[in-house]
């Protein structure tokens, strides 16, 4: 199974997704969409990996929050 990191159109969250599905919910901010156009950050067929992955791109986008 192939996964991906894609990021919300509408809060700007990373999460994860499976490549194959056709539409997926933000678990942020409750919008659907359609996952087809949108930009994939990161290709794994490791669950694991992408949950790395999405905590980084979350990372990179919003800070750490931390000074």
């Amino acid at each position: 199974m192939r996964f991906g990191a894609i990021v919300c159109p509408r809060c700007k969250r990373a999460r994860g997704i499976i490549l194959t599905s056709k539409t997926t919910a933000c678990p942020h901010c409750g919008k659907k969409f359609k996952t087809r156009g949108l930009k994939v950050y990161y290709k794994t067929d490791s669950a694991k990996e992408l949950a790395a992955a999405v905590g980084k791109l979350n990372e990179s986008l919003h800070g750490t929050g931390k000074e």
